[in-house]
């Protein structure tokens, strides 16, 4: 789903219009607080991706953040590990500077697999989709319904609480299906089934 689908849904359980104008009139707040969910949701279920790093004959193997960020869609959060590319074996790595340098402890010209934990960047783009698994797209108005009716009077507000709540609870469903998935990944990597 793009912003601007998940603006309409918004608008449409709000039982507003859902024309054109309306996106228009609702949408930077809108896409702000999508946004702000968006990153709940990637919190939530801690987004993990993994990138091969080529190193040069005869190099220290290593890596930076700018790296690994280059396509410019997510920010780095933690490095969960580093691994030999072919061999799948884990390695040690250390900060090598405070400009998001990190050296391995492996031997020279030895290609990596980095895997990292990382948060979507937030967007102003209608047409661009959330920087979340596509299950989770279809609960993000919830959460805009309940900023919008939180931010008015204090009529909506218990209007609000349970759109927070419904957001909270299909997060959690979802979030119980795709973490068995990422789990069943994670634990079958080769050097925990010992397929080195």
């Amino acid at each position: 789903m793009t912003y601007n689908e998940i603006v309409k849904q918004a608008l449409a359980h709000l039982e507003y219009r859902t024309d054109e104008d309306a996106v228009a009139e609702f949408f930077d707040r809108f896409i702000m607080y999508a946004n702000e969910a968006t990153r709940i949701i990637a919190d939530s279920i801690k987004m993990t991706e993994c990138m091969d790093v080529i190193i040069a004959e005869g190099e220290q193997p290593s890596f930076d953040i700018a790296s690994l960020e280059v396509d410019g869609d997510k920010h780095v959060t933690k490095i969960c590990d580093v691994y030999d590319k072919e061999t799948k074996r884990p390695y040690k790595f250390f900060s090598g500077n405070e400009y998001g340098e990190f050296v391995v402890a492996a031997k020279p010209g030895t290609d990596i697999t980095v895997r990292y934990r990382y948060m979507p960047v937030d967007t102003t783009d209608g047409d661009a989709k959330p920087g979340i698994p596509e299950i989770f797209h279809p609960i993000l108005w919830m959460y805009i319904v309940y900023c919008h009716n939180n931010s008015r009077s204090s009529n909506t507000n218990y209007n609000a609480q349970i759109w927070l709540a419904e957001f909270e609870r299909q997060l959690k469903i979802i979030r119980r299906a795709y973490g068995t998935f990422e789990a069943y990944r994670w634990k079958n990597l080769p050097w925990q089934t010992r397929e080195m």
